[in-house]
């Protein structure tokens, strides 16, 4: 009868002891503005220097999983239902998410290798004929993702800004994402389009020559933690982000690293998006 005791006393108190051992789980969610091969390739290595950083912070093991949408809107959904913890978002993403749940918050931004910010760009092919932003008026235009901040949002502004707008255009599509409009594009499907400066670089690898018809700033992205994280769990992630310093890591994330945000630094973001009905006017 003791041992029955002993027993049950034992697995009790090895229960408690595995619950309180158990993992912290966060689960990170981004959107496929590229292949989500190449998605999880590039975020991956942060995430588990991250991992690290936290169980040491936080003093319980954590782990990290990620979550890739298919689409900007999926990712969108997900933060704002809560279904990931945190998230990596465009600013335009950014602002459309915060109007829906106020209570996101800005983690950290990220900071750019480059002195200069990167841009976003709008391409021709090399002897297309189309050499400036003028001649794209009856010629038909690629954009990204209807939620990207460089493959709509900043691009249409920065057309309409430039005496293009949609109605000046013989057609457009959204393509859904920066690889995508930069090969359809080199293959003939558009006459031009609007992708970010690294699919350009990507691509002139491969061989492909474009005309760049005009850049146009772009601007950090923010990440994220979802309405009602935990306090204690979302100040740890804060000083984990700012203080990462794995430095393969961050270049294979091709950044430098992180710092600190607020929303003022998505204004233009809000003024893209609140003007982005002229462009079809």
């Amino acid at each position: 009868m003791i041992r029955i005791v002993l027993g049950i006393i034992s697995a009790f108190l090895w229960l408690n002891s595995a619950a309180v051992l158990a993992d912290i789980e966060l689960k990170f969610g981004i959107y496929t503005s590229d292949k989500a091969t190449d998605m999880v390739r590039q975020f991956r290595p942060v995430l588990n220097s991250l991992e690290q950083k936290l169980s040491g912070e936080l003093g319980e093991p954590v782990t990290i999983r990620m979550k890739v949408s298919k689409s900007y809107d999926e990712g969108i959904d997900r933060l704002v239902d809560g279904e990931v913890d945190f998230a990596r978002f465009g600013p335009a993403s950014y602002v459309l998410a915060k109007q829906r749940e106020p209570g996101i918050s800005i983690l950290a931004n990220e900071k750019n290798r480059k002195i200069k910010a990167f841009s976003g760009v709008i391409c021709s092919l090399e002897g297309s004929g189309i050499r400036h932003l003028a001649d794209l008026k009856g010629k038909r235009f690629a954009f990204g993702n209807p939620n990207s901040t460089t493959g709509r949002y900043f691009s249409q502004l920065y057309l309409q800004q430039n005496g293009i707008r949609a109605r000046d255009l013989a057609g457009y599509e959204y393509l859904g994402r920066h690889d995508k409009v930069a090969a359809m594009v080199a293959n003939g499907g558009f006459d031009a389009g609007a992708f970010k400066e690294g699919t350009l670089r990507k691509m002139e690898k491969k061989g492909v020559k474009y005309r760049v018809l005009s850049t146009f700033p772009n601007m950090e992205k923010p990440w994220l933690a979802r309405a009602g994280m935990p306090e204690n769990v979302r100040l740890a992630l804060q000083t984990c982000l700012l203080s990462l310093d794995d430095k393969q890591a961050l270049k294979t994330m091709k950044r430098a690293g992180f710092k600190p945000g607020s929303d003022g630094d998505y204004d233009y973001a809000l003024t893209a998006i609140l003007r982005n009905p002229e462009f079809f006017q």
